[in-house]
């Protein structure tokens, strides 16, 4: 799985090909919620904060149930009004 894959390139400090990963799987699951949380993630740290809250958001309007939905919710607070 991709996303899978991308988050062990996460791990690894490979955020580069982490990124196209994770990349490539929304553009097979456009509304993967782990997949765009992940993409988040990678984003913030290179630095890359306008695209992650661009994410997070898109997580968090989803009207049905995600189980990274309050995750997003968080972790876009703390960028959109960091203490």
């Amino acid at each position: 799985c991709l996303t899978v894959q991308g988050i062990n390139l996460m791990r690894q400090r490979k955020l580069d090909e982490a990124i196209n990963n994770f990349k490539l799987a929304i553009k097979r699951n456009p509304n993967s919620p782990l997949a765009i949380y992940n993409l988040a993630l990678a984003f913030i740290q290179i630095e890359e904060k306008k695209q992650a809250v661009e994410l997070l958001k898109k997580i968090v309007s989803y009207e049905y149930l995600v189980p990274l939905k309050d995750q997003a919710k968080r972790l876009l607070q703390d960028l959109e009004y960091p203490r």
